[in-house]
């Protein structure tokens, strides 16, 4: 049997920093945004948005000049990287320091403009990755109540569905990215060491999978605490690695991360749901 622990370990890893950093600046970032919770409205549009987004990048990116969609990256992560860092420091010339270094050294060593560099596509572009992701995250995971988390949880699941398996327009989009060397999702070596068709297989996982993992875990944090977050985190690797594992024995493209995602939050909070509805 072939399987895989590095990605589901690095989910796990990652979501886990996830939480601690949310715990850490919640009450940060809902003062910078004035308490404002997003309504079931709102995340129904913010499904839709999404969609509409990787639709477009999967059938129009080709028509876009490429460096016009860097462009537009780059502002938007490097002020992300500025408010966030802004936030905790409250210092300026203390935040414009992460968005300036991610920048040069994106342009320097990407391999966009000059030569490729190995010590780009993976170790800085994983570790950019997993920031934007924690970011995302502990920016807007307070506007989220346990009702729309659970809205936003199942219509997003099933847009990935349909985006990954029916129109594979998440597939294109991020085929267009990996080109782009954009830091949008992180790429592992397997463990122990897969090789097929001659190459040794890398994993990858999406910032948008990252960030749905970290909300979901996020907003059981708020609700019943921060060992029943772990408790869901180890939940959602394992459901994770079994997914994974079928996905690898039976050589499959790829399979909607927030599937497994959404399964092992569920398994757990379903329980504690229950638990509290009995007492």
């Amino acid at each position: 049997m072939i399987f895989d622990i590095m990605l589901p370990v690095t989910l796990f890893l990652v979501t886990l920093a996830t939480i601690f950093t949310f715990e850490k600046c919640e009450k940060k970032f809902k003062t910078l945004l004035e308490e404002k919770t997003l309504n079931i409205k709102d995340v129904i549009l913010l499904v839709i948005v999404m969609g509409v987004i990787v639709t477009l990048m999967a059938t129009i990116m080709i028509f876009i000049p490429q460096m016009a969609f860097v462009a537009v990256f780059l502002f938007a992560f490097s002020l992300l990287m500025f408010t966030f860092t802004y936030v905790i420091s409250p210092k300026w010339h203390i935040a414009i320091i992460p968005p300036l270094t991610f920048l040069a050294l994106y342009l320097t060593l990407s391999g966009i403009w000059f030569g490729e560099n190995i010590v780009w596509e993976l170790v800085l572009m994983n570790l950019y990755a997993v920031i934007l992701a924690v970011m995302i995250t502990a920016y807007i995971g307070s506007m989220f109540t346990w009702k729309t988390t659970m809205v936003f949880a199942v219509l997003l699941t099933l847009m990935d569905i349909v985006q990954v398996l029916y129109t594979r327009h998440m597939v294109i989009a991020a085929g267009h990215i990996v080109n782009l060397k954009l830091p949008m999702f992180i790429r592992t070596p397997t463990i122990p060491p897969i090789y097929y068709k001659e190459s040794w297989v890398h994993l990858s996982l999406g910032v948008g999978d990252l960030f749905f993992a970290g909300l979901l875990t996020t907003q059981t944090l708020r609700r019943f605490g921060k060992k029943k977050a772990i408790t869901t985190i180890v939940a959602i690797s394992l459901v994770f690695f079994i997914f994974e594992t079928f996905m690898l024995n039976y050589w499959l493209e790829g399979l909607p991360g927030t599937l497994p995602i959404i399964l092992g939050w569920g398994i757990v909070n379903g329980i504690l749901e229950l638990q509290r509805a009995k007492r």
